[in-house]
């Protein structure tokens, strides 16, 4: 998962400053509809298993949800509508904020005391290598296509248009040319978000295979 929310956090900026051409403080609001819906959801997670018992459907529902946010992201083009990219963000944070605190819980719930330290430390550990891991896979796929769209384009030097940044490409292309380039732009980014489908799908293979147990309340001291 983290290497999903890595690679939606990160390449929702290019999409926001290079295909639609908004600049770097515009660009971080825009992108708070999936933060603020991940810690709701992360907040409503807590309560029901507090009150229920139940951990483990919030993994499979909350991967569900996500695996449609991560299929709506990949929609996004040069003309999509303020509802759709807050929208398709609102329902990816959601999706995550549901699922994402139940490894801690889980590990917690399952295993004896003299493990639980370990546990934490491995899912932390995880989310931080898989983050990492994500953003290289990623930005693999983005380069690619994004030199193989910008050299069937007469833009000159192609080194010169990739060093003024994703928030200057008005400066760096010709007008004749912007519309295009940030076209390319867009295609790279919605390849690379092919690979957060992925990586949640194969999250929701392996959450089916966790330990379903209640977390009992504790009995009140005497």
């Amino acid at each position: 998962m983290s290497m999903a929310v890595n690679t939606h956090t990160y390449y929702m900026a290019f999409y926001f400053q290079a295909v639609l051409g908004t600049n770097a403080a515009i660009s971080g609001v825009r992108c708070l509809p999936y933060g603020v819906m991940g810690s709701f959801a992360i907040i409503l997670t807590g309560f029901s298993i507090t009150s229920k018992g139940y951990y483990v459907p919030f993994m499979w529902l909350g991967t569900s949800i996500f695996i449609v946010g991560c299929n709506l992201l990949r929609t996004l083009t040069i003309n999509s509508s303020l509802a759709q990219w807050v929208i398709y963000q609102m329902v990816s944070g959601f999706g995550l904020g549901l699922a994402e605190q139940v490894p801690f819980i889980a590990v917690q719930a399952v295993l004896p005391d003299n493990d639980m330290p370990t546990a934490c430390a491995m899912v932390v550990f995880s989310r931080c290598f898989g983050g990492a891991i994500g953003l290289s896979i990623a930005e693999n796929i983005f380069s690619g296509m994004l030199m193989k769209k910008l050299g069937s384009f007469e833009l000159g030097n192609l080194s010169a248009v990739l060093a003024a940044g994703i928030s200057d490409l008005a400066a760096a292309v010709p007008a004749s040319l912007l519309g295009k380039t940030r076209g390319a732009f867009n295609d790279a980014i919605m390849q690379a978000f092919i690979m957060p489908v992925a990586v949640a799908a194969i999250s929701l293979l392996l959450s089916l295979g966790m330990e379903r147990i209640r977390i009992e309340d504790e009995e009140p001291p005497t």
